[in-house]
């Protein structure tokens, strides 16, 4: 195999980071080996200008799904509501958008009491609350809608407004965070986090995880790899997880399997790493936060809001209220400015 580094990248690839200990990885080093091993060709080269991020504001969620509990797992359930409460539900909705509140709220009732699973009228009926300027009616009801299903994003930010109309700044934080982790690209919500934050005297940094990294098979025996110098160690880590034959089913997981913990510690470790190596350059906010992350051990929620949930921001809905509440803890710490 034919392999060339940028100058000056070698040599701290043979050290042994305390990350690799901790978590059990493959060290820069070894991803190194496989590289040097393998059959195919990678030709590793510097990128020629900076990567912009990624849009992702259309890639939002739905209220259409919930959480079913057991004492052994978490599914997600689409709702499917009987004939007679989607009916219902139907009238609701017309006589909400003529602003008839009153009337509207009897019917999004008539509804849940024909189909009770269907959570998400809490909320409806919490807005009709909220419209007629009855805020603690509206609170007690979008906490019911939050009670029934721990996924109702829109629960969780609209109590998170009304606690900013009473002047409760810590209580409206603790559930726009949660609303923010459960759509995580949503832009209005985004915004009343921004206000949230300020309320409570923090300001939100807003930056998007942004590898500088491009990857390409360009044939059947030769990939190539661009980074800048920051982020070559990610890079490679990635290249190797992503073409190398056999090696992520050697680690236990399938081709098709997007999202694989392991694969994104080691390419984060080798970021971490040629970080702190070079203190002439100003750290990138990926490693600003990521630093804070590994010292509150908070890796794995990192991991989820910068890299994962703006991917596919429903995998949120499979999460349990304590991974729900750590990630929204991992903002406060991480996305404070």
């Amino acid at each position: 195999m034919k392999i060339k580094l940028l100058s000056g990248l070698l040599w701290c690839f043979f050290t042994t980071p305390l990350l690799a200990q901790e978590y059990k990885l493959h060290t820069p080093a070894e991803i190194l080996k496989v590289m040097e091993d393998s059959k195919l060709s990678y030709e590793i080269v510097a990128l020629e200008k900076p990567l912009s991020p990624a849009d992702r504001s259309k890639k939002v969620n739905t209220n259409e799904f919930y959480q079913k509990r057991t004492d052994s797992a978490v599914e997600v359930m689409k709702f499917d509501p009987s004939m007679s409460a989607r009916t219902l539900a139907d009238q609701a909705e017309s006589r909400f958008s003529d602003k008839n509140y009153t009337q509207a709220r009897t019917f999004y009732k008539e509804a849940l009491r024909a189909d009770s699973s269907y959570f998400k009228l809490y909320t409806y009926i919490g807005q009709t609350y909220e419209q007629e300027g009855l805020v603690s009616e509206a609170m007690e009801w979008y906490q019911k809608a939050i009670d029934k299903n721990p996924i109702d994003y829109m629960a969780h930010w609209f109590l998170a407004d009304l606690y900013i109309g009473q002047k409760q700044a810590a209580k409206a934080l603790k559930h726009i965070l949660l609303a923010h982790v459960l759509n995580r690209n949503n832009p209005r919500i985004e915004a009343s986090l921004k206000e949230i934050f300020q309320a409570n005297k923090m300001r939100y940094a807003d930056w998007s995880f942004t590898p500088q990294v491009e990857l390409k098979k360009k044939d059947e025996q030769h990939v190539e790899v661009r980074a800048n110098s920051l982020w070559m160690g990610y890079a490679l880590a990635r290249a190797v997880w992503q073409f190398e034959p056999g090696f992520k089913e050697a680690q236990g997981y399938s081709r098709e399997q997007a999202f694989v913990s392991q694969e994104e510690k080691e390419a984060l470790m080798s970021l971490q790493l040629l970080a702190a190596q070079d203190k002439s350059m100003k750290p990138s906010m990926e490693v600003q936060a990521l630093k804070k992350a590994l010292d509150n051990q908070l890796l794995n929620e990192y991991i989820f809001y910068e890299i994962w949930l703006p991917q596919q921001p429903q995998l949120a809905y499979q999460l349990p209220e304590e991974m729900l509440e750590s990630l929204g803890n991992y903002v406060k710490l991480a996305r404070k400015k």
